[in-house]
């Protein structure tokens, strides 16, 4: 019996995309609430694109970059958008 967990793009996307918002949100609880209002719309996809692309928070007001599961998690959460919003 396989006993390790399912890789996440295996997951059904409503799934992915609530385990990818509980990433963010861990440590950008704010950046969640933009994400989930701009969902769907070409606005989701441009913000998601801003942050990762300009690599910060909008809020902390530092160049400091995202955490790599942050990252990871914001590029899945674009991956998807682009997916649903076709």
């Amino acid at each position: 019996m396989d006993t390790w967990p399912m890789p996440l793009h295996d997951l059904p996307l409503n799934h992915q995309i609530e385990v990818a918002l509980g990433v963010v949100g861990t440590r950008h609880p704010h950046i969640v609430k933009a994400v989930r209002a701009f969902w769907g719309y070409p606005e989701g996809e441009d913000y998601l694109k801003k942050l990762i692309f300009d690599g910060s928070d909008p809020k902390s007001h530092t160049r400091e970059g995202f955490r790599p599961e942050v990252l990871s998690a914001l590029l899945s959460l674009q991956a998807i958008h682009v997916v649903t919003r076709r």
